[in-house]
């Protein structure tokens, strides 16, 4: 199997809404198969690429480094489209629409 595209099947915890690693080094089948089962017990769930790092060398994803990371910044992605684009803190009028002044 192609190591740039293996998938990390991560879960969301009921009780703290965070995402945690439940498996990885997956083809792109066994990871649906996962999340499938995981959603069928009621759990959400999703998958991930593991990006850039290849096959994760820890036998649970649950202690590895590379699987929490990559749980990490799923979990920031899914706020940030949640919480939708930023707003602009500034006063509308202080902003300069660049034309010249008259003094």
């Amino acid at each position: 199997m192609n190591e740039k595209s293996l998938l990390l099947v991560l879960s969301r915890d009921k009780e703290t809404q965070n995402y945690k690693p439940e498996a990885h080094n997956l083809s792109v089948d066994e990871a649906s198969a996962h999340v499938r089962k995981l959603e069928a017990e009621g759990i959400a769930a999703a998958f991930v690429a593991q990006y850039g790092m290849g096959r994760h060398r820890a036998s649970d994803p649950r202690r590895g480094k590379p699987c929490k990371q990559i749980a990490e910044d799923f979990a920031k992605m899914q706020n940030q489209a949640r919480s939708g684009p930023a707003q602009l803190e500034e006063d509308p009028a202080s902003v300069s629409n660049n034309e010249p002044v008259d003094e």
